[in-house]
């Protein structure tokens, strides 16, 4: 995730993620709805919408923001550039 964005942004796309996740284990993704997440993320339906088309670029972001992170870690874990070393690591 963007670490450069305002805090209150920042801590809304934690909010949604959390909450997406969380509801991931409980539910298959087709039954999982924008409204379930705002709610459980405690985030208001027009919020989600000023940063979201709709739920699947929201899922879009989250995976993009979960590959991000986890890149992240693994670069400070591995402490090499080599990308095999890397790619090892991953596993």
């Amino acid at each position: 995730m963007d670490k450069t964005l305002d805090l209150r942004v920042q801590k809304t796309y934690d909010a949604l993620i959390q909450s997406f996740l969380s509801l991931l284990q409980e539910k298959n993704l087709d039954k999982i709805t924008v409204n379930a997440i705002c709610e459980q993320a405690q985030v208001r339906r027009p919020t989600f919408y000023k940063h979201f088309k709709d739920k699947y670029d929201f899922i879009q972001f989250v995976f993009i923001s979960v590959q991000e992170d986890t890149l992240s870690e693994v670069a400070l874990e591995t402490k090499t550039d080599d990308p095999l070393g890397i790619f090892y690591a991953v596993l």
